[in-house]
């Protein structure tokens, strides 16, 4: 049985019950704190909430003792170990990734990289969101989300969910040289931990951590090294998301079996707490990589403020909460023809809730002040989610440049308009520029396994 153990002071009500979850894996028994309270859908229609305090998720020196996010990314290890036929064990990259997470969950560059910080609502009251959607979401971004619903295009879809969750996309230049100094510090874990399975990954940690002190502190740091740690901070995430949404996986069928869990209940906590496939690299033409990411880009739902924007606004909460209602919504849809449209309203809901977060969120960068009634919002991505803008490529490959003292020829001057040669299979490629000062143009073959000086690991032992 599911017992309530004590009131907790901590969350959207003070009358949610907060209880303990065991589960075991692999011989291992974790424990997991869980907020519990009950949500309206409908006047005869309630179901039961389960979250977990994101407070607890950002390893700070006042929570340390719980080791919750340690504890959530043993708990993944030990289910691989469980799924995986028995053998000599190597973490994978989302292993080392996750720990990661650790390094960086509580610092206020981590939101810049991997935009969900909670904001509090420009207006006060019990309808702010609501006020808010009203009075300042632009008519061409209603008038775009709700063209993309009702016609059912998903990429549209995706393009407006670039602009709320947004992520780091680089040219696949960057990438090249990024990709010889990634595969450096993940061999440098793995050798760590097939030395020692209990400290390898904590000691690696450790290197990595001082690592990036070194650098950050001087100034020299090239600044193709920050978008290195800038892009290991959002995969890092990314990863640990992906062990928190297989917890849920483990965390539902107890609550079904200890807490008498309804059938409603277990599809939203299903939808709420789940990950879509991560933001992995892949290969594409020739070495040149790049990103192929969820239609969320790595974000979950429940951990993402515009949840509580959509379940705290009675008029976004009444259009999402249709698909719950419905008997038996489906948890997939081949194709978007086949999604009931309850679907598309908890879509609608969804985007909706977005955009009034990114308004937000684009108010705070722009004013520091989420009080003020004239927001200067920046115009929203609209591009494809894996292009960049131009802007975007040519700030990317110009760190390449920097990094590979790409200058002028003829006058030693800043070069602009970078462009590249087509990858072709071989680790090589040309980078060219024009410089504005005397006219010309430069150009330098760029070898990215050359580049392994700018943030190399500690020699192994």
């Amino acid at each position: 049985m599911c017992a309530k153990r004590r009131s907790s002071n901590s969350g959207p009500s003070r009358s949610d019950d907060l209880i303990d979850a065991n589960l075991t894996a692999r011989g291992q028994q974790f424990t997991f704190p869980l907020h519990r309270r009950s949500l309206n859908l409908a006047p005869d229609l309630q179901l039961t909430y389960y979250w977990i305090d994101q407070r607890l998720l950002s390893e700070t020196a006042q929570n340390h003792s719980t080791n919750l996010c340690r504890r959530i990314v043993d708990h993944w290890e030990q289910v691989q170990f469980e799924e995986n036929p028995p053998g000599t064990h190597s973490p994978s990259e989302g292993l080392v990734l996750a720990h990661l997470y650790r390094v960086w969950s509580h610092r206020k560059r981590m939101h810049q990289v991997f935009r969900d910080a909670s904001l509090r609502p420009t207006r006060r009251g019990p309808n702010a969101h609501n006020e808010l959607l009203r009075a300042d979401l632009p008519d061409e971004v209603l008038a775009q989300i709700n063209t993309a619903v009702d016609q059912r295009d998903n990429g549209a879809i995706r393009v407006l969910c670039a602009s709320i969750f947004g992520w780091l996309p680089s040219s696949p230049e960057e990438l090249q040289v990024l990709t010889p100094l990634y595969d450096q510090w993940i061999d440098r874990a793995v050798s760590l931990y097939r030395a020692d399975p209990e400290t390898g990954l904590d000691q690696f940690i450790d290197e990595f951590s001082r690592a990036e002190k070194r650098a950050r502190r001087s100034g020299r740091t090239s600044p193709i090294s920050r978008r290195f740690f800038d892009l290991l901070m959002f995969e890092s995430k990314v990863c640990f998301y992906e062990c928190y949404a297989v917890l849920w996986q483990r965390l539902i069928p107890w609550l079904a079996e200890n807490c008498n869990l309804d059938s409603v209940s277990e599809q939203f906590l299903r939808l709420w707490h789940n990950q879509n496939q991560s933001c992995r690299p892949t290969q594409t033409s020739g070495n040149a990589a790049s990103f192929e990411t969820d239609v969320f880009f790595g974000h979950i739902l429940s951990l993402h403020p515009l949840s509580g924007i959509l379940m705290t606004s009675p008029d976004l909460w009444e259009l999402a909460s249709r698909y719950f209602r419905i008997a038996s919504p489906p948890s997939e849809h081949s194709t978007p023809t086949a999604a009931p449209p309850e679907y598309w309203d908890l879509v609608r809901a969804i985007l909706l809730a977005g955009k009034i977060y990114r308004l937000n969120d684009e108010r705070r960068t722009s004013t520091r002040n989420l009080n003020t009634d004239t927001p200067q919002s920046t115009p929203p991505h609209g591009g494809a989610p894996n292009a960049l803008t131009d802007e975007e490529n040519q700030n990317s490959v110009a760190r390449v440049a920097v990094l590979a003292q790409l200058t002028c020829r003829q006058c030693q001057s800043e070069l602009t308009d970078f462009h590249s040669s087509q990858f072709d299979g071989s680790d090589q490629f040309t980078l060219a520029g024009h410089c504005a000062t005397c006219n010309a143009d430069s150009e330098k073959i760029v070898d990215p396994s050359a580049m392994r000086r700018l943030l190399p690991p500690p020699e192994s032992d």
